[in-house]
């Protein structure tokens, strides 16, 4: 190659160049979108940390400690990406797994505290957007968590200093850290192996939560299959929580199948990853986990199915799936049971939740201006209508304890979704976008902000992903110099570096 056409080959390289940014690329230079370039790891490599994760359940299971060791290390290593090397990526996948193990976490005792799912997955992104400076915070996303602060005074000056400390964590945590995740996500472009290795860092915890549950369902003397959830199927914790952890490893493992180019093997453990997350979420008579994610998946698929082969691969692979489900795991699951999965299923009944909605809706009603404050809700409504349940929709309790400051940051909050939508201009991103939303939309109307999954699932809306570069036409070359004869000698090169690195 000369010289000449050798520097315009350079010049010309970014043009063409996947996972960088192309000159014809619009970027706002107010917020410019971090495009990271990292190699994909090799699928053993990938297939040996997931699986790891089996055995690392157990441990946790059996020694107190671990859990919190395990938790101070991953927000070490994410404190680490974000402060000492400035690595968005690695700050994305940490995030990604904290927000997989935090019902892990749960089964086991709880990591650090109770809420450090949320805290540490806002911590390690917050501590990202300050190393880039004020700029970085989306100014809708953080209006969204302001506007909610001032109930905790409410609640200060009702039920004292240390009621109203622990109201706000367990009620704000959830919107902080969807705020800060907003901001931090709403920067990154991922190629294609960049959001198969950030989803797979989430599937993998999850595995080791269904490894748990899988062990003390099918591991157990004797287990007593009720008319409600079950308890000891979930690993002797929450089932709509573990039951919902379940389900986002699904949508997850099936996201990274629909948009990621995964390996063979990768492939086979991603569908087997799936069949023992049904299996498992059956078990647990929740319905949480399984509608969340058959309802998200089927709206992204909707999404995917543009064209005549793709609507054909969907479908195929959606009935063989569906066969082998309907087929061989539903009856086994069936048969374990009783009966108590298909008669569960079967239920219409909100388990209570719509009493608890019209509730806050009442407490609306009685408090409408500024609300009774955060955690309030709930002695609130035991005193009007004798219920002592906890809120469980995350959209009356914001306008139950925050009144009409609760409404404004509700109408935030469907912004933020809305314009992750808005903004996509891919097929591909609009899968994801419509996946995530979804997900957690639904998780917030039947279990509020308990988990960090919807706030996690809310900032992920907000990546973009690299689109595919078409293949440049063939043209004729202009004067030397020009920039007809810059792509020319880009095209008349190109096979030539192919053919070497074959």
């Amino acid at each position: 190659m000369a010289r000449d056409d050798m520097i315009a080959y350079h010049k010309a390289w970014p043009a063409y160049c996947p996972g960088r940014p192309s000159s014809r690329t619009k970027v706002n230079p107010s917020r410019p979108r971090e495009i990271t370039d990292e190699k994909p790891r090799g699928s053993s490599f990938t297939l040996a940390f997931i699986v790891a994760h089996v055995p690392l359940a157990f441990a946790m299971q059996r020694f107190p400690w671990l859990p919190e060791l395990h938790s101070l290390v991953a927000l070490t290593v994410g404190l680490w990406f974000a402060l000492g090397r400035g690595n968005s990526l690695g700050v994305a996948r940490v995030a990604a797994y904290i927000v997989g193990a935090e019902a892990l976490w749960r089964i086991c005792g709880g990591g650090l505290f109770w809420e450090f799912g949320k805290y540490g997955f806002a911590a390690i992104v917050g501590a990202s957007l300050l190393r880039k400076g004020t700029r970085a915070f989306d100014p809708v996303a953080i209006g969204y968590f302001l506007l909610l602060s001032p109930a905790i005074v409410l609640t200060m000056f009702g039920s004292g200093l240390s009621f109203a400390k622990e109201s706000a964590s367990f009620y704000l945590s959830g919107p902080l850290a969807l705020a800060l995740g907003v901001s931090f996500f709403a920067r990154m472009r991922l190629t294609g192996f960049q959001l198969q290795s950030l989803l797979l860092a989430a599937v993998a915890p999850v595995l080791g939560t269904a490894a748990i549950c899988y062990w003390s369902t099918f591991g157990a003397r004797d287990i007593d299959f009720g008319s409600g959830s079950n308890s000891a199927a979930s690993g002797g914790f929450g089932p709509n929580q573990v039951s919902a952890a379940l389900g986002f490893g699904m949508v997850a493992a099936i996201l990274c199948l629909w948009l990621t180019p995964v390996s063979k093997i990768i492939r086979v453990f991603l569908i087997g990853a799936i069949l023992l997350f049904v299996t498992q979420g059956l078990l647990t008579l929740s319905r949480t986990g399984l509608w969340l994610a058959t309802i998200s998946c089927l709206l992204g698929g909707i999404q995917l199915a543009r064209s005549p082969r793709q609507r054909l691969e969907l479908l195929l692979s959606a009935v063989i799936l569906g066969l082998f489900c309907w087929l061989v795991v539903f009856p086994a699951v069936e048969e374990f049971s009783g009966g108590a999965v298909s008669k569960r299923f079967k239920e219409t009944s909100s388990t209570g939740r719509d009493d608890i909605v019209k509730g806050d809706l009442q407490v609306w009603v009685h408090h409408p201006l500024f609300g009774v404050g955060v955690g309030m809700s709930r002695g609130e409504r035991t005193r009007l209508l004798g219920d002592r349940h906890a809120s469980h929709t995350e959209y009356v309790r914001m306008l139950s304890e925050h009144g009409l400051l609760g409404l404004i940051s509700l109408s935030l909050l469907l912004y933020i979704g809305v314009r992750a939508y808005r903004n996509v201009r891919t097929v591909e991103n609009r899968v994801l976008v419509v996946s995530a939303i979804a997900f957690a939309l639904l998780f917030m109307a039947v279990s509020a902000m308990r988990l960090a999954l919807p706030s996690f699932l809310f900032a992920l809306a907000y990546v973009r992903l690299e689109p595919r570069l078409a293949r440049p036409r063939r043209i004729q070359p202009g004067p030397p110099g020009s920039s007809l004869a810059v792509r020319s000698a880009v095209r008349r090169h190109r096979p030539n570096v192919a053919s070497r690195s074959q």
